[in-house]
Parts: structure tokens; C-alpha cells; sequence
């Protein structure tokens, strides 16, 4: 959970960081429209994109996520080229060929780098 730092109209909330939960507050929040190229507003970014590719671009550009493959430790920069290694990672096909029927493929993990802001009464 990280604050929002969209600089048009800083709203002071808190949101999860992946691609669909930013672009949900970015559509909620700061009307971003769904239909129309939107420029990105976080500050020094020129960048204008899709709605459809906003809420990726601010989750692994601005705020430094990335997935790492959970079998072999390569660290990729979005959690879809993370999916398409597991196709090709030695690591996988091992565990797979000695599991055998009951294999099932973990999905990667989320590495968040920079600062990350704890939520009150966390549990």
C-alpha cells in the first residue's frame, strides 16, 4: 500500500499496488476517463497512455514493482512476462516433471521496492 502521488489533484488516500487497484482510484478518484488516451501525472513522467495500460505503467514504473519467478528466483519486470517464463524455466519443468499429476504452478511474487507505508491495526 503505497500514497497516491498523482500531482493534478493530490487526493491524500492510500492504494494497493497492482495494475487493476490503481486503475480503479485513478478512475474513481482523479476521472481518468476509460475510453481515451490519459496523460500520466506523477511528476516528470511526459507519458500519455491507454486507461487500459495506466494502472500497469504507474505500478511498475513509478513505484518499482516487479514479480519474481517463485521456482528459480529470475526477477522480471511485470507479472505477465513472469507468467510467459514460467513456459520456458528449467526450474518449473523440473518441479513439474517430478510432481508429476499433482503439480500446480504457483503464480509469482510481487517485489515491491522503495518505501511501503504499513496499514493501522494490521493484524
Amino acid at each position: 500500500v503505497r500514497a497516491c502521488e498523482w500531482t493534478d489533484e493530490p487526493c491524500g488516500l492510500y492504494m494497493e499496488m497492482s495494475k487493476e487497484r490503481v486503475k480503479e482510484h485513478l478512475l474513481h478518484w482523479h476521472g481518468v476517463r476509460a475510453d481515451e488516451k490519459a496523460p500520466c501525472k506523477f511528476e516528470g513522467c511526459l507519458d500519455k497512455l491507454p486507461m487500459l495500460s495506466l494502472g500497469r505503467h504507474v505500478a511498475t514504473v513509478h513505484y518499482a514493482t516487479s514479480s519474481k519467478c517463485d521456482y528459480c528466483g529470475y526477477e522480471l519486470s511485470r507479472s505477465d512476462s513472469a507468467r510467459r517464463h514460467h513456459g520456458v524455466c528449467a526450474s518449473v519443468q523440473s518441479a513439474a516433471e517430478s510432481a508429476g499429476d499433482t503439480f500446480e504452478l504457483r503464480s509469482p511474487k510481487v517485489v515491491l521496492y522503495g518505501y511501503i507505508v504499513p496499514t493501522r491495526n494490521a493484524k
